[in-house]
């Protein structure tokens, strides 16, 4: 089943940009989010970089068009849960 979203554009950077750095599609980074909030992580694509990984970046080993991202912009699992509690109540 194929969905389709437009999301305004500074959404849309947030999800272009988490998804590179994740190393996802923007389609897999959306699937990704959606199965982690509603507790269905076995569902969920596999980044193909981690969190762990992109911590122990510094920006001059990163490639030229990551630089500028805000790696600090890329929810946690557990922030992402905190998210599906708040959308719930």
């Amino acid at each position: 089943m194929a969905i389709a979203a437009k999301p305004e554009r500074p959404l849309a950077e947030v999800i272009q940009r988490n998804a590179t750095l994740l190393g996802f599609s923007y389609g897999d980074y959306l699937v990704w989010i959606a199965a982690n909030v509603h507790n269905m992580p076995e569902l969920a694509p596999q980044p193909t970089k981690t969190l762990e990984t992109l911590d122990g970046l510094n920006p001059q080993d990163s490639p030229a068009d990551v630089d500028d991202y805000a790696r600090g912009s890329i929810p946690s699992i557990a922030t992402l849960r905190e998210m599906s509690h708040q959308i719930a109540s």
